[in-house]
């Protein structure tokens, strides 16, 4: 059994049992539409006819039609649905990663600018 960590929490956020166990909850609205997204994408951009008029490839006769049928609101019955999305938002994790927020302070560390032009170096303002 595999579990990755969830990609759209920070690690230090994540509850002690979330830390063990790992996995992503899927009860959430916000992690079933990503779901449905990522399955969503990869489709797009590699089954079927392609934007550049060459042709992707799903060797998954089975998972191709569990797509087809799958329904965001009754996932039950698509289990191959359900774990190719969940191994594509793994492999792409970092879509899902949250950006810290930084704040950035001007310093003055006393360091001028200088105008190197002509024999005599003048302070930039």
């Amino acid at each position: 059994m595999f579990s990755i960590n969830r990609p759209d929490k920070i690690w230090n956020k994540l509850s002690v049992t979330a830390k063990e166990v790992g996995g992503i909850p899927n009860s959430s609205e916000d992690m079933k539409q990503a779901h449905a997204a990522a399955i969503e994408t990869y489709i797009e951009n590699n089954v079927g006819l392609k934007q550049d008029g060459d042709y992707g490839e799903m060797v998954f006769q089975r998972t191709l039609e569990d797509w087809a049928r799958f329904d965001i609101n009754n996932r039950t019955k698509h289990d191959a649905s359900i774990s190719s999305g969940l191994a594509l938002m793994a492999c792409n994790r970092n879509k899902y990663k949250p950006l810290a927020n930084r704040t950035t302070k001007y310093m003055n560390l006393g360091i001028k600018r200088y105008d190197n032009t002509g024999f005599l170096s003048k302070i930039q303002k």
